[in-house]
């Protein structure tokens, strides 16, 4: 088995969902979208028929979710961090996906995940060969997909600041940003766990 070659640290923050209208400018947002070279070829990235907002009206209570990932010192560098990242954020996806499936009968209806990046579901979307998504059900969507400014989001809220790759240098870290939307907010107090303690 090869040894993990990253560390990760977790910051949670338990918000009314409407807190995150704050952050919320989808014409800003779309256009670094439209920048991407992917943009249209995943059925969770824009262009989408509803608002992130209308996503966002059903539900009471938000966790945002970010995941701090950094090359472990201990390990020789082996690889891209990017290609880490992908890694990374594609465990956390796994995780919060597993969280839904363990909830108490019928409250899962009750939740939403937004995943950090596009959904990686299928090994090639369908919307790039013109068809309907093949598993809209386990389809997620992303809070960048949606309109909201996440760089923004994660240095205020959790006063987590971003670094971005630059030619020739990567980074010391970077951080994959998800977030669970419920009705109540017992279901994130159990994902997040007991609040830590301030020394």
């Amino acid at each position: 088995m090869i040894p993990r070659d990253y560390l990760t640290s977790r910051s949670t923050r338990l918000v009314p969902a409407e807190t995150l209208l704050a952050w919320y400018e989808p014409l800003r947002v779309e256009g670094y979208c439209r920048a991407c070279p992917f943009y249209g070829s995943f059925w969770s990235c824009p262009p989408h028929p509803f608002s992130g907002e209308a996503f966002l009206r059903p539900f009471s209570w938000a966790l945002v979710v970010a995941e701090r990932i950094t090359r472990d010192p201990r390990t020789h560098p082996r690889r891209p961090l990017e290609e880490i990242f992908q890694e990374s954020r594609r465990e956390l996806g796994q995780e919060l996906l597993r969280f839904l499936s363990v909830q108490p009968p019928g409250e899962e209806r009750s939740l939403e995940v937004l995943i950090a990046g596009n959904c990686y579901h299928c090994s090639r979307c369908s919307r790039d060969e013109g068809k309907p998504c093949r598993f809209p059900r386990k389809m997620k969507y992303s809070l960048e997909s949606l309109g909201f400014l996440v760089s923004d989001m994660v240095q205020e809220l959790l006063d987590l600041p971003l670094e971005w790759p630059s030619p020739g240098q990567e980074p010391a870290a970077l951080v994959a940003v998800a977030l669970i939307l419920s009705h109540e907010a017992a279901p994130l107090e159990r994902f997040a766990g007991p609040p830590k303690k301030k020394h």
